[in-house]
């Protein structure tokens, strides 16, 4: 906050970013950082350092997705936190990525649904889905109908473990860092399957650089050492999931976060 005299004060603008509506808010950000499904998996941060993995399951009792399961008021708080978050990117994936040669994307893990909706609001021919857990369905058909999408798009409830719907265009954005390398191969696997002849994936993810190189990378890493099985990855470590999976890397552009766009084709 910003001090105007005589004990008054006005936003800044960090401040604003905590504020309910704002642009790129981080609002729900805030409060889903403080929630018990991350402050307790960070209480037991040393023992999944000495351990070398999370132990979010002697936290909570479970893993971090079905306790989200478990407690809606907190799943939904987490969905909007995520799509505040990404509220940017997604409009500048929607600029960046080239939907000319797709008819149907699929937003694997895709929460509200946002970024394939802005791809769907960039291409009137694009028909698009987001698969997530039943928890993310219903803000997922809100924002379509909100936006005038209900026609081309649905909310898919599914486990992505299990299978993909069909598609030319694979969205997973920050997807792959949040699993192990065997369930990494599993969703890729799932989604080449699933591919139409010709189809495209693109990953977003940060991209761990030179050790020791400055950056975000190194304490998401250390968060997905907390909450989830996951972990950030450099180039060479996505190269051997794509390999593994039956994807081929065509492409690496950098977004105007820490982010960067992983464009795949079928290997």
């Amino acid at each position: 906050m910003e001090h105007q005299g005589e004990r008054r004060f006005s936003d800044t603008l960090l401040s604003r970013l905590l504020r309910t509506g704002a642009p790129n808010t981080l609002r729900e950000v805030a409060l889903t950082w403080t929630d018990p499904s991350h402050w307790r998996a960070w209480e037991r941060f040393p023992e999944a350092v000495r351990k070398g993995g999370t132990q979010i399951e002697s936290a909570l009792g479970t893993d971090f997705f079905s306790y989200l399961g478990d407690n809606p008021a907190e799943a939904e708080l987490f969905s909007v936190a995520m799509s505040g978050m990404s509220e940017q990117l997604n409009r500048d994936l929607a600029r960046a990525l080239d939907t000319t040669r797709s008819t149907v994307a699929v937003d694997v893990s895709g929460g509200t649904g946002a970024l394939v909706q802005g791809l769907l609001m960039a291409n009137p021919d694009l028909r698009g889905q987001s698969l997530d857990l039943p928890h993310a369905a219903a803000a997922a058909r809100a924002s379509a109908e909100k936006q005038g999408l209900t026609d081309r798009f649905t909310a898919v409830t599914g486990d992505f473990f299990a299978s993909v719907p069909s598609a030319d265009l694979y969205l997973l954005k920050m997807v792959l860092h949040d699993w192990s390398d065997a369930d990494c191969v599993r969703i890729l696997e799932n989604c080449r399957a699933a591919a139409r002849p010709g189809a495209r994936a693109v990953v977003v993810e940060n991209v761990i650089g030179e050790i020791g190189a400055p950056g975000f990378e190194p304490l998401a890493d250390m968060h997905m050492l907390a909450m989830l099985p996951g972990q950030e990855r450099d180039l060479p470590e996505f190269d051997a999931l794509f390999a593994a999976s039956g994807w081929r890397r065509t492409a690496v552009t950098p977004t105007g976060f820490q982010f960067k766009i992983i464009e795949l084709e079928t290997g």
